[in-house]
């Protein structure tokens, strides 16, 4: 993991679980989510927080951050400063 990805999770404050293709599979069962996916859990049920495409899509790494902190953001969960 880069470095200034693991910081940024680190800043986050919020609880991190991490899963390969086969693992997430396992744990979830949802073969309708693309992977690489980042998600959030409320109560209860995944919410897609930036999807395959949109990862895909980031031209670099301060884009994906910014993608996750609006997410975040929007979801009422917002990054700790």
């Amino acid at each position: 993991m880069l470095r200034p990805w693991k910081e940024f999770l680190e800043q986050l404050g919020v609880p991190l679980a991490f899963y390969h293709r086969n693992e997430f599979h396992t744990a979830f069962r949802r073969p309708d989510i693309d992977l690489p996916v980042i998600l959030t859990e409320q109560e209860g049920a995944l919410q897609v927080l930036v999807s395959a495409e949109e990862i895909d899509a980031c031209a670099d790494l301060e884009e994906l951050k910014q993608k996750v902190a609006a997410g975040l953001e929007k979801r009422g969960s917002s990054p700790a400063a």
